[in-house]
């Protein structure tokens, strides 16, 4: 299996994470994919704003099924530097990862 996903804090910017697992095998450390280099602020919000509506993962549909594992394709969000104050600057990233 593999999962995308964000973290954050009040001192590190929302990034696009990953961990994968096989069967009974540990889970995989966390794998950064993509760290934002702005928090994500607009005009809407009355600090930070929410984050992570926009994620999903599926199966690569041209896989061979008689394979033990198969690729993934990840999509999250990250967001680029502000252009100014007001505008939130979100942008797509996407991914294929192996387990």
């Amino acid at each position: 299996m593999v999962l995308g996903f964000n973290t954050s804090s009040p001192t590190d910017n929302a990034a696009i994470q990953m961990v994968s697992k096989i069967g009974a095998d540990a889970q995989s450390a966390f794998v950064l994919i993509k760290e934002s280099p702005d928090g994500y602020k607009d005009f809407t919000c009355q600090s930070y704003c929410r984050w992570g509506d926009y994620s999903g993962a599926t199966p690569d549909p041209a896989a061979d099924l008689s394979g033990e594992t198969g690729v993934v394709w990840l999509t999250n969000q990250w967001n680029a530097p502000q252009i100014n104050g007001s505008q939130a600057h979100w942008r797509t990233w996407n991914w294929a990862a192996t387990p």
